[in-house]
């Protein structure tokens, strides 16, 4: 019986486009303009409610401390947005032309302050509750 040896091509790659490429130039503008606003407008206040939770007179209650640990992980994930969502995509950069590893740990730290930090602080806040 003969072996036949197959080559297996690589699947031709598709040209990699920006965002701006891709959709109409208003919208995109209107994307950038949302997320710059949106996220200038959440860094600013989380920043304003931490800085009012943590420097408040008096003994705080429950309420106030879970204020004041969400304010982190919200805090964080509005800056990532302003200081590198935006740019990005404001300059209409692709994957392939943004620094691998500083791309990965932005996105980790996004991410991680989103999903991750944010329940932890919640969970150790309701363990430690009475301790505060």
């Amino acid at each position: 019986m003969p072996t036949s040896t197959s080559t297996t091509l690589a699947p031709e790659e598709e040209e990699e486009l920006p965002a701006s490429a891709l959709i109409s130039p208003a919208f995109f503008n209107f994307a950038i303009a949302s997320c710059f606003v949106t996220s200038i407008f959440g860094s600013t206040v989380n920043f304003y409610l931490f800085y009012k939770f943590l420097r408040r007179e008096g003994k705080a209650n429950g309420f106030q401390k879970v204020c004041l640990v969400k304010t982190l992980p919200n805090f964080m994930i509005c800056f990532a947005f302003l200081f590198w969502v935006v740019p990005v995509t404001a300059l209409s950069l692709t994957y392939s032309q943004l620094p691998y590893r500083l791309n990965s740990i932005v996105g980790s730290l996004a991410g991680s302050w989103a999903y991750l930090f944010s329940m932890f602080f919640d969970s150790l806040k309701s363990m430690t509750m009475t301790a505060f």
